[in-house]
């Protein structure tokens, strides 16, 4: 979940962290922040970089 300045205290909630990455890129360039390819780029290299993760460190402290 994440919680909202407008209107107070409304809380969003995501089924997944895609979901909250794609709704992020999304506010930054409706506020003019980014342009929506480096936002699409960003979500892109966040997967690698989860994957990446997942595959390699988080499994090497399991013990799998």
């Amino acid at each position: 979940t994440s919680t909202s300045a407008e209107p107070v205290n409304y809380t969003r909630t995501f089924k997944t962290f895609h979901q909250a990455a794609l709704e992020n890129g999304d506010s930054r360039v409706f506020a003019g922040i980014h342009f929506r390819f480096s936002c699409d780029a960003g979500v892109k290299q966040g997967q690698k970089i989860g994957e990446w993760t997942l595959g390699n460190v988080l499994k090497q402290r399991a013990g799998v």
